[in-house]
C-alpha cells in the first residue's frame, strides 16, 4: 500500500526581487532544509543559478518600474544596494545556516525527483505560509497572511510585511513582538504611520536588498487597503468574505436576472476591494462578466 507524510519545515521570509520582464518585490520563503521559495522552489544550487541568471536579482537600475504586490508599482528614482551577485548567495545561505547551524538535511533536487514531477506537469513554489505559536505552552500554531506595506517613522521609511492572523491579531515585520486590532492598524494608517505610498524625496529601506527613493506610479489607495485588510481577517477566520457574497450574488443574477437582483450584485461588486475583483473570475474572464452586467446590461454574454 503506498503511503504519503506532511511535515512542517520551518523557515524565514525575507523581501526577494523577481525579474520576470518586469521587476516584482517578492515574498521569498527560505527554510531550514536550504530550500527557498520565490515564485517556485529552489535548492541552494539552483537558487546560485537563478542569480547568477539574473532570475533573482539584487538590484534595479535607475528608471524602471518595481511592482509590489497588493500595493502598486513604484519608479526606482534613486538606490543604493548593499549586495553583488556573489554576497546575496552567501546572505541567503548565511540564512539558512541560522536556522539549521548543523546544516544537516538540506533538500537537493535530484535528476530521478525532477523527472518524476516534469512527467506530472507539477511544479512547487514552497510558498511561505506565515505563522505565530497559539499558545505558552505546546507547540500550536496560528496561520496567518502577510503583504507588503510602508511603515513611516519620522523621516524613515521600510517596506515591511503586515502580517493578519486567524485570531484576527495583526502584526508589523519592524516590530515583530507587537501585535495590534484591525481598529489599531486602521488609527495607524490614518497617522501615516502605515501608508500604501510614500514622500519620493524619502529614503526607503528594502530590508536585505538596501534602500531606495521611488516615485509612485500607480497604488491601492488607503481606503481599499483596509477593505483587502479586512477581507484577509475574514477568510482567515473562517467568515463569509465580499469575495464570497459576490460570487454568490453573481450566480443568483445568472439564474435569476432581474433589477433587484442586479443592485444586490452591484453592492457585492463594489464592496470587494478594487484591486483584487479580478480574481472575481477565472484568469481569462476575470470580472469582465460583472462588469458587462453592471454597467452595460445591454451587451450579450460571451459564451
Amino acid at each position: 500500500m503506498k503511503v504519503y507524510v506532511k511535515k512542517v519545515i520551518e523557515g524565514e521570509s525575507i523581501p526577494g526581487i523577481i525579474k520576470n520582464g518586469e521587476y516584482y518585490l517578492a515574498k521569498f520563503g527560505i527554510y531550514e532544509d536550504g530550500t527557498v521559495s520565490c515564485w517556485e522552489r529552489n535548492d541552494l544550487e539552483k537558487l546560485r543559478k537563478s542569480i547568477e541568471n539574473e532570475r533573482i536579482v539584487c538590484e534595479i537600475p535607475k528608471g524602471e518600474l518595481l511592482s509590489v504586490f497588493q500595493l502598486g508599482k513604484f519608479e526606482v528614482k534613486q538606490a543604493e544596494w548593499k549586495y553583488s551577485k556573489e554576497s546575496y548567495y552567501k546572505h541567503i545561505l548565511e540564512i539558512v545556516k541560522n536556522l539549521n547551524p548543523e546544516m544537516k538535511n538540506i533538500y537537493t533536487e535530484t535528476p530521478r525527483i525532477k523527472e518524476k514531477w516534469d512527467k506530472a506537469r507539477v511544479g512547487f513554489s514552497d510558498s511561505p505560509i506565515d505563522f505565530k505559536l497559539a499558545h505558552k505552552f505546546g507547540y500550536f500554531l496560528t496561520d496567518g497572511e502577510s503583504n507588503f506595506i510602508f511603515y513611516n517613522q519620522k523621516e524613515k521609511s521600510c517596506i515591511t510585511f503586515l502580517t493578519v492572523y486567524a485570531d484576527k491579531s495583526f502584526r508589523i515585520g519592524k516590530i515583530p513582538d507587537k501585535e495590534f486590532t484591525f481598529s489599531q492598524v486602521e488609527e495607524m494608517f490614518q497617522k501615516g504611520i502605515l501608508s500604501t505610498t510614500v514622500d519620493e524625496n524619502i529614503w526607503i529601506e528594502i530590508e536585505h536588498l538596501g534602500k531606495v527613493k521611488l516615485s509612485a506610479y500607480s497604488t491601492v489607495s488607503t481606503e481599499e487597503k483596509l477593505k483587502e485588510l479586512e477581507e484577509r481577517m475574514k477568510k482567515l477566520a473562517n467568515e463569509p468574505t465580499a469575495h464570497d457574497i459576490c460570487i454568490k450574488a453573481y450566480h443568483n443574477y445568472l439564474e435569476f436576472p432581474c433589477e433587484e437582483n442586479r443592485e444586490v450584485l452591484r453592492k457585492a461588486y463594489e464592496a470587494v476591494p478594487e484591486h483584487e475583483r479580478c480574481y472575481l473570475g477565472d484568469m481569462d474572464m476575470r470580472d469582465t462578466d460583472y462588469i458587462r452586467i453592471l454597467y452595460h446590461p445591454k451587451s450579450k454574454r460571451e459564451v
